[in-house]
């Protein structure tokens, strides 16, 4: 395909954003654990609303 817009200006947005460090943070869960915190998150304490279509 054709480029669209010039690529002189390729990249330019994320070149402007300050540099914010990657935090610390714990681990998440694999596997069957994830996928069981998916389920409870999901079906088990699901907030109560009404008139959803």
């Amino acid at each position: 395909g054709k480029v669209h817009g010039s690529l002189a200006r390729a990249g330019k947005v994320r070149g402007q954003t300050p540099k914010v460090a990657k935090q610390e943070k714990k681990k998440k869960k694999t596997g069957r654990a994830k996928r069981r915190m998916q389920y409870n998150r999901r079906f088990v304490n699901v907030v109560p609303t009404f008139g959803k279509k």
